[in-house]
């Protein structure tokens, strides 16, 4: 897994890196290992999964405030998709 920071303190570019043979290829899509070496905080409290049929839906706006913030991983599995993040902590030199 290759790990890249964003702009935004705290909001982390995963991406996988495939080992590709003969018969195809094979992915680590989530290690908890890696991701704790990587310096992210991150306890896995469940996985959803959800279809668009239109182009253009705009799904999960999520606003959380301590002490109910989660960490999210989001994950295009087929087609693309365009992912937003904005930094609403007002202290934050990303802020807005």
């Amino acid at each position: 897994m290759k790990f890249s920071s964003t702009e935004i303190e705290g909001v982390v570019s995963i991406a996988a890196e495939p080992r590709r043979d003969e018969r195809g290829f094979f992915e680590r899509r989530f290690c908890t290992r890696e991701i704790k070496r990587a310096g992210i905080h991150f306890e896995l409290a469940q996985i959803n999964h959800s279809g668009s049929v239109k182009a253009g839906t705009v799904r999960g706006l999520h606003y959380q405030i301590a002490p109910m913030c989660e960490a999210k991983i989001v994950q295009c599995i087929k087609g693309t998709i365009f992912d937003v993040a904005v930094d609403l902590r007002e202290n934050s030199p990303s802020y807005l």
